[in-house]
């Protein structure tokens, strides 16, 4: 499975130390040069699991060759368009963004996505942690200036306890 991230829902697992959630699920992960960029640039914010983050060699960062397609219009960050864009180059399975701007120009795309949500949800699911883990991470993440809106949230603790039943 081919899967493409950009910088913010790596940086926020890194921040939750939870980033072995995308190893389990996808093996390698391709990110655009801005976003790692983006991610070493809050090395001040997490040494440790930056250092970490670099050693364990399953990012792989990539160049962008898609010129004739400009994204501008769409009103995102450069970062998200060249995850869009590499996604869109490599025919990802699965592209990992979290603004809901670039998830509407994903939508837009054709592509296959998902978010930081997204990836706490798929490990409670396949069961890499319990209902209660799940909150706790959630928590992490908001306290870690993760945004959310509310409706978002109360849906997403929706989705979270009706999979930990269905078990």
């Amino acid at each position: 499975m081919l899967v493409v991230s950009n910088a913010s829902p790596l940086i926020f697992l890194l921040k939750i130390k939870r980033l072995d959630l995308l190893k389990s699920f996808y093996g390698e992960i391709h990110i655009p040069e801005t976003a790692f960029k983006e991610i070493v640039a809050k090395k001040a914010d997490f040494p440790e699991e930056i250092t970490d983050f670099l050693k364990r060699g399953f990012i792989k960062i990539e160049e962008i060759h898609i010129h004739d397609k400009n994204l501008s219009d769409l009103n995102i960050h450069k970062g998200e368009e060249h995850a869009l864009l590499l996604a869109l180059e490599r025919k990802a399975d699965l592209t990992i963004v979290d603004d809901k701007r670039a998830r509407i120009a994903a939508e837009f795309l054709g592509l296959n996505f998902t978010g930081t949500l997204g990836v706490l949800l798929e490990a409670l699911k396949k069961g890499v942690i319990d209902l209660s883990e799940f909150k706790v991470l959630l928590k992490k993440l908001i306290d870690s200036g993760f945004r959310i809106d509310i409706t978002v949230y109360d849906r997403v603790l929706e989705e979270a306890e009706q999979m930990s039943r269905d078990r």
